[in-house]
């Protein structure tokens, strides 16, 4: 009982701390030159109800896995930790990381509203974020259905 009541700050403590962690990183993801180009392509291309989006790939991927790929006979799957394998079948790799690292090639997502860009609009948003953006970072664009555009 005396343990229980002297660990139990430490508890409250490593709750509190785990999401200052959290709310600090996201603060963190969104520099500045974020909110510029934001902002500009909202200039450009949505001055009057500025709904055109940009969002770090981090802002999507919360979740961590480890995963190990397994031979089921007839194609692979992935096996996550804590999940009981139903098969004999000796594992190969174990895959740690962003499950977008695995689902997704961009690495920041622009989003529009649905129906607020012409054709010709999106042609020219695509230039400039290519125009701007650094040459390290590939885009991917959708609307805010999730359909690409």
């Amino acid at each position: 009982g005396t343990l229980y009541y002297l660990l139990k700050p430490l508890s409250w403590f490593k709750d509190y701390m785990f999401a200052f962690r959290l709310t600090t990183l996201k603060e963190l993801r969104y520099n500045c030159q974020t909110e510029i180009f934001q902002s500009l392509l909202n200039d450009l291309y949505d001055p009057s109800l500025r709904r055109i989006r940009i969002n770090t790939t981090e802002d999507l991927n919360d979740e961590v896995f480890i995963g190990q790929q397994i031979n089921n006979g007839e194609e692979n799957d992935l096996v996550y930790i804590g999940q009981q394998v139903t098969n004999s079948y000796e594992t190969d790799e174990v895959y740690i990381g962003q499950e977008s690292d695995y689902l997704s090639s961009a690495d920041f997502i622009v989003t529009a509203a649905v129906g607020s860009l012409t054709a010709a609009q999106i042609v020219q948003l695509k230039s400039t974020v290519n125009k701007y953006r650094f040459d390290s970072l590939l885009p991917y664009y959708q609307y805010s259905d999730g359909t690409p555009f």
